[in-house]
């Protein structure tokens, strides 16, 4: 919105490589931000019925590696995603999914896919045993 304010020519349609990156940080770091807490919440869960007896007593040192493990998770997989893709100083149209990132697609869309199907057979897993 503030961009569409300040044009002053068409010109200011074009935007830098540095602005179209920062806009597809927030869209990239929500999506995997989601698909990792269900992972990480999924290990949790793991843990506390496979430790019941021991679980409660474990220091907060296994929560704060995990919230650790998620938050650099994320963090890789969204910066991989925001910075790969454009090589021309300007870009003309900024899309979600940039020019020549097929292979950063195909690579991180398996292991989102493994991550969400290891999830959901963990949490069946865990309905039938508790």
């Amino acid at each position: 919105m503030y961009l569409l304010a300040i044009i002053r020519d068409s010109t200011d349609l074009l935007q830098t490589e540095k602005q179209c990156r920062l806009s597809k940080t927030a869209y990239s770091t929500t999506i995997y931000g989601t698909i990792v807490s269900m992972f990480a919440i999924a290990i949790e869960r793991h843990t506390a019925s496979d430790q019941f007896q021991t679980y409660e007593q474990t220091s907060n040192a296994f929560g704060y590696k995990l919230a650790l493990s998620h938050v650099l998770i994320v963090a890789c997989l969204s910066a991989g995603y925001a910075m790969y893709g454009y090589y021309d100083p300007l870009v003309a149209l900024c899309t979600i999914t940039p020019p020549r990132v097929e292979i950063y697609n195909y690579v991180f869309g398996t292991v989102v896919i493994t991550m969400e199907i290891w999830t959901l057979a963990l949490f069946v897993k865990l309905l039938k045993t508790n």
